[in-house]
């Protein structure tokens, strides 16, 4: 899936709309309008490292940069 051809729902760190981000928890991420059930890829060799439903963000999967060790979160999935 290439990201940038998907309508970006928020620009990164927004304030808007009201109530998405919350400056003691933060929001560091972008949100994409992609349809239920695409598939996603990396850009990058990763290593995955949990599966987890979580209350505010549903199927949740935390995946590992093998390039340069950071953890990337994609949630709001719709199944894994």
């Amino acid at each position: 899936m290439n990201f940038l051809s998907y309508k970006l729902l928020n620009p990164f760190r927004s304030k808007t709309p009201k109530g998405f981000y919350d400056p003691v928890k933060g929001h560091t991420g972008a949100d994409f309008a992609t349809p239920v059930g695409t598939e996603l890829s990396l850009p990058f060799p990763a290593t995955f490292l949990a599966m987890v439903d979580q209350k505010e963000m549903g199927n949740t999967s935390y995946l590992r940069n093998e390039e340069d060790d950071s953890i990337h979160v994609f949630a709001h999935l719709s199944g894994v």
